[in-house]
């Protein structure tokens, strides 16, 4: 029997064959495995043809009329086949003019392929909460519409760029200590807005000023000047809350001025001096006291005898003086004979109150001070800070004032 594939093409018999080439069938376009002539649209995909739908073949379709699979960017376009195009316009699809895609899609905003002219396309999640706008565009703080579903979450957005309304810049929404005053009118409103140093803020030593409170409000802000009680770094050497210097601070909180006065008492021999000449010294905290120089024994009432002899020499009238001074009750100045004939005196207390001067009864003597005194003079209820601030030497209470 005559059959396809024996090499014998049969071409009167009942099973006509237009061709035989035995083993070669098939292997070139000559002649098919069915001892057909090969041809495209015979429905058999030959050697050269990528298909063969047959009579099927279109070039709207899968398989062209060449025998050739339907792809994007072929210049046909695919409508009756399974993988359908929208347009194909070949080597212009993309291009960025043409109104084709370069996967072969009608061009238009929504179809959830990014495409020329477009910054995305999220297909039907295109909206203004998202991510995408209706439009194409991506969401950008400041074009109006928040982003609530997106990934780039906005909490506001007013369609500006300003950092003085209730939407910041950033589209956070405006609160009190971003650094931003809010100047609209509403329930935001924010009289300043200094960050993290709002209710921390001080004015400049000496001066007033206003500052920003931590609810954003302007107040006044808090001053440091002497007499405040507080040693400001770098302005005052100290402070005793008294600012007119009774204290043991000067006036001006420049320095610590507490001193007790001083003075110089210069004597003559015991030959140059006179029974009953006095001097009379006066601590300012106490009666003041007279001393009177004494050869006799009989001195006035409540004096204090400073006993010498008309052969004492300038300098043992100052020891017998400063002993003398030593001696007397209630008086808190002490004298110390120097090598000559003068009595260095001092108060024991820092005080101006101590600045009393030195009253002599006769030229014979002669003095200077008692001066230089200074603070140990605030009186009573006054505050303070230690005892030498005090005219009566005791500071003490809650707060603490002088007794």
């Amino acid at each position: 029997m005559n059959i396809c594939g024996d090499g014998k093409p049969d071409t009167t018999g009942h099973n006509a064959e237009q061709c035989d080439l035995g083993t070669g069938n098939g292997q070139t376009a000559a002649c098919s495995k069915q001892c057909t002539t090969a041809a495209c649209g015979d429905g058999i995909i030959e050697t050269g043809e990528q298909c063969d739908n047959g009579t099927a073949n279109a070039d709207n379709a899968d398989c062209t009329v060449a025998c050739k699979v339907n792809v994007c960017g072929d210049g046909k376009k695919d409508t009756a086949g399974q993988h359908t195009e929208q347009c194909d316009d070949g080597a212009l699809n993309g291009n960025g003019t043409d109104a084709c895609s370069g996967v072969c899609t009608t061009i238009h905003c929504g179809n959830g392929v990014t495409e020329v002219g477009e910054q995305c396309d999220a297909g039907a999640n295109n909206s203004n909460s998202g991510d995408c706008l209706p439009t194409c565009k991506l969401n950008k703080c400041g074009d109006g519409k928040q982003d609530t579903t997106g990934t780039n979450v906005e909490a506001c957005d007013d369609n500006n760029q300003s950092n003085t309304d209730d939407c910041l810049a950033t589209c956070v929404v405006a609160t009190c200590g971003d650094g931003f005053t809010d100047g609209k009118t509403g329930p935001k409103f924010e009289e300043c807005d200094d960050g993290a140093a709002n209710g921390t803020e001080t004015c400049p030593y000496n001066t007033s000023c206003f500052v920003c409170s931590a609810t954003c409000t302007t107040v006044a802000g808090p001053t440091s000047k002497c007499g405040d009680g507080t040693i400001d770094a770098g302005q005052e050497f100290c402070d005793d809350f008294a600012s007119n210097g009774c204290g043991a601070c000067s006036a001006s909180c420049g320095e610590a001025t507490s001193t007790a006065a001083t003075g110089l008492l210069v004597v003559v021999g015991g030959g140059d001096l006179t029974d009953g000449e006095t001097f009379t010294l006066d601590d300012g905290f106490n009666a003041p006291v007279i001393f009177e120089y004494d050869n006799n024994a009989a001195i006035g009432t409540d004096h204090v005898a400073v006993a010498f002899t008309a052969g004492q020499s300038a300098h043992a009238v100052a020891l017998a003086t400063a002993a003398a001074i030593g001696l007397a009750p209630s008086l808190n100045i002490t004298g110390v004979a120097n090598a000559g004939a003068a009595i260095t005196l001092t108060n024991a207390r820092k005080s101006s109150a101590g600045n009393v001067a030195i009253a002599l009864s006769s030229s014979n003597l002669s003095a200077v001070g008692m001066s230089g005194g200074q603070g140990g003079s605030c009186v009573a209820t006054t505050t303070c800070k230690v005892n030498d601030d005090c005219l009566s030497g005791v500071c003490s209470g809650t707060p603490k004032k002088c007794q």
